[in-house]
């Protein structure tokens, strides 16, 4: 079965911030006395989401052997079949994938076949699964970029980066 991941670890740089740890500092916590109880994330998915959407905002990749990876296992399996966002993400990413060729029908059908496999939860064959996760790695560099090498210190100065990234 198809899933997303998230970078558990550089293979070349000890000090980088696993995709978990990044997590736990912008998810919902309803702490009383935590900005995140206004955090609009609860399921890991909208960091994996946000992180592919700099990335193909951005067109910046990173090969995904550059990482060790884990599971997404959260809440993502119940609730990707039933999902708008999965619809509009995998809409961003064929867009972005065939822009170069809006002319070419022959060129946009191949690039579709190849990216596409309706019988996975996904809708993504292996390859275009592949190039999703490239995005989002390199969404995710762009953040920590950003961020000068460390996690949000408050889920404002997360929206602000972000802000700064999507304009």
């Amino acid at each position: 079965m198809q899933r997303f991941h998230f970078i558990s670890k550089h293979r070349s740089n000890e000090d980088f911030i696993d995709m978990n740890k990044f997590w736990d500092a912008i998810k919902k916590n309803n702490s009383a006395n935590s900005q995140n109880s206004f955090s609009p994330f609860s399921d890991k998915l909208d960091l994996f989401y946000i992180c592919l959407l700099v990335g193909l905002k951005n067109e910046v990749k990173d090969e995904t052997s550059n990482y060790d990876t884990s599971d997404i296992t959260d809440k993502w399996t119940i609730n990707l079949k039933n999902s708008k966002a999965s619809d509009f993400i995998i809409g961003l990413y064929l867009n972005k994938l065939t822009n170069k060729n809006n002319q070419d029908k022959v060129q946009i059908s191949s690039q579709l076949n190849t990216a596409l496999d309706h019988n996975t939860d996904t809708k993504l064959s292996e390859s275009g699964l592949k190039e999703l996760h490239e995005y989002a790695f390199g969404g995710y560099n762009k953040i920590l970029e950003k961020l000068e090498g460390t996690t949000p210190s408050t889920i404002v100065k997360f929206f602000d980066t972000l802000y700064k990234l999507l304009k």
